[in-house]
């Protein structure tokens, strides 16, 4: 690991993350990919696979028992983006809510993770997992992540398969490496099938039986993961690994955008031996200490980095989704949440570097003045995610098809009141403009409140309006907006209408991929909105021109000839021309009718294999 500005470099998409050079040398493709998150936006998710070369797994068919599905994303209930359901390209009985409540606390559902399992012709199948502080969701903070790749050893006997009856946990603070690190994260996705098959809030969960990673699991616990450019073992840890890693050490440099009390000991290491009860890191060895202006220093920080020393001289460093909080980090083992990082050694030059980094950057450091400062600090506000956990424990749904053909809508969802104190609830269809006060119908207490539409709906939107009593301050906004998700409640023709209209938004924006493609734009990007495109030129749907001339062949072979005319360099021309055929594959599976990319495809197909001639006899 090096932080040197001549050995790192901003990643500008989730591409540059991959380890592509292993993925290459191992002639691997992508097979299966299972992503959890805190905050989720489905538009974002839509960006995330395109860039991580995975928007193919995007399954035609919704999961089953017998073919489970090649993509499943794990997000926190009370956290879904409210409009960010428009241009939904993936089933979602591919998508999970969770929600961990407590009699005490809603906790967060907040790893980061992304995971994918590559095949090959070659090689034994091979998994990359990349540990993040960035959540599938929209943001321009700064953010870390860490990445690990391994290679599934066949002959290999996995410790669990030894002996299931013992617990082989690691042991964070020894210092000799361990193989069995798979096993830490086969347990890992255990817990998190376990969390999302729970119907803690009276929620069915139909679609979590079709949740199986039988076979992967059995897999990784024979893969040894290492860094791919070290070839170091890694190491997996959950929040209180890292607090006790951090507590261990001698000396601690900590980025993390939120704190908590209780953290830290504010004193010196003599204050610090007389007095007892306190089971903080100290104070005294933390070398540099990076936080956000809520806490003290940096806006437009999301990274949660910690790197430490040992007694024994040697450094490490964590990424992951811990912030130095009570939660973040399970003190005192009262915590709820579900978080993940990933730990690996560094030099001690590199732990230097980094601390110049920090010193020598547009970072202010906290001082101890400001540390010892730092008091008890209730959170402000009103506990909207507690309020809309406490609705989703109440919620009845009743959802049906009118055959009466009398009424201007052939669907309904029926809901039963709720009970609230210090809240109401009021509902509005998705695709609403959020702007209008004229969408919200209000949940009252004691009737039932019937939407209808002319076609099945994936979720609603729920805004949750704090009553004054249950506001702590009055200055803070006094209402949220949530997506509640309703797929699981659907009969299975809306389903299937639902997983329709998924299949035209994923194809819209192929459609929209291949004309930028075609058209040379250097940066692409996949549409957005709906409402961000006039009726004339809808998101995802190709120009007029292109329309009417798909029939055309003369027309194909115009814009593939027009690539070559207009790009000179011979290697972004041979990308370009790479890009269109994988696109077009998809879109000539995706719609076997289409004879437009048909014949595209067959050219896109000749095209390569002269090129691959021409390369044999060196023209």
């Amino acid at each position: 690991m090096s932080w040197g500005k001549d050995k790192v470099n901003p990643c500008s998409s989730y591409a540059d993350m991959l380890p592509q050079e292993w993925i290459k040398e191992n002639n691997y493709i992508p097979d299966k990919a299972y992503i959890t998150t805190y905050s989720f936006d489905t538009r974002q998710l839509n960006e995330v696979l395109y860039e991580l070369g995975l928007f193919d797994l995007i399954a035609s068919d919704k999961p089953s028992e017998k073919s489970p599905g090649k993509l499943h994303v794990f997000y926190d209930e009370t956290a879904r983006h409210a409009d960010s359901n428009e241009c939904q390209a993936v089933s979602s009985a591919c998508l999970h809510g969770i929600t961990l409540e407590t009699a005490e606390n809603v906790y967060a559902f907040h790893p980061k993770v992304i995971m994918i399992r590559y095949v090959s012709d070659t090689s034994a199948p091979g998994y990359v997992i990349l540990v993040m502080s960035k959540n599938i969701s929209r943001s321009n903070m700064l953010e870390a992540y860490a990445v690990a790749c391994g290679v599934v050893e066949e002959d290999r006997i996995a410790e669990k398969d030894v002996d299931s009856d013992v617990d082989h946990n690691i042991d964070y603070n020894k210092d000799d490496d361990n193989d069995f690190n798979g096993e830490e994260l086969a347990r890992f996705w255990e817990k998190i099938i376990a969390v999302a098959s729970k119907d803690d809030l009276g929620t069915p969960k139909n679609n979590r039986s079709h949740i199986n990673m039988d076979d992967e699991l059995k897999e990784l616990r024979k893969v040894r993961f290492v860094q791919p450019f070290s070839g170091k073992t890694v190491r997996f840890l959950e929040g209180g690994q890292v607090f006790e890693k951090l507590k261990a050490s001698t000396e601690v440099i900590i980025v993390s955008p939120f704190l908590s009390d209780g953290f830290f000991n504010k004193h010196s290491h003599e204050e610090n031996e007389q007095i007892s009860g306190n089971s903080g890191v100290d104070l005294g060895k933390v070398r540099s200490l990076v936080s956000t202006m809520d806490s003290f220093a940096d806006m437009n920080l999301h990274a949660k980095i910690y790197c430490c020393k040992m007694a024994d001289g040697k450094a490490y460093c964590i990424v992951g989704s811990s912030n130095a909080t009570a939660n973040g980090c399970n003190l005192n083992n009262k915590s709820g949440n579900v978080e993940y990082n990933m730990g690996f050694e560094i030099s001690g030059d590199d732990y230097e570097a980094f601390d110049k980094l920090l010193r020598g950057g547009s970072f202010q450091i906290v001082s101890d003045e400001d540390m010892k400062m730092f008091g008890e600090n209730a959170e402000k506000g009103v506990d909207f995610r507690r309020y809309y956990a406490e609705f989703l424990r109440q919620l009845k749904v009743e959802t049906r098809m009118i055959s009466d053909q009398g009424t201007d809508h052939r669907y309904e969802i029926e809901f039963a009141p709720v009970e609230a104190e210090k809240y109401s609830v009021e509902l509005a269809i998705c695709g609403s403009d959020l702007e209008s006060q004229d969408i919200w119908r209000r949940l009252s207490d004691g009737a039932t409140l019937t939407l209808g539409f002319s076609e099945p709906v994936a979720g609603v939107y729920v805004k949750i309006v704090a009553n004054s009593n249950g506001q702590k301050e009055k200055s803070e906004t006094a209402e949220k907006i949530f997506y509640l998700d309703l797929y699981d409640r659907w009969q299975e023709e809306a389903q299937s209408k639902l997983d329709m209209e998924c299949r035209k938004n994923y194809r819209a924006q192929l459609l929209d991929l291949q004309k930028q493609i075609i058209n040379g734009n250097k940066v692409r990007k996949l549409h957005q909105t709906r409402k961000e495109n006039d009726s004339n030129n809808r998101p995802g749907i190709v120009s007029k021109a292109m329309v009417s001339r798909r029939s055309d062949r003369s027309y194909v072979y115009e814009k593939i000839m027009s690539i070559y005319q207009y790009e000179e360099d011979t290697a972004t021309r041979t990308e370009r021309l790479k890009e269109l055929r994988r696109v077009t594959k998809l879109l000539d599976e995706s719609d076997e009718n289409d004879q437009f990319q048909h014949d595209l495809m067959l050219l896109l197909s000749k095209l390569e294999d002269t090129d691959e001639q021409d390369k044999i006899s060196g023209r």
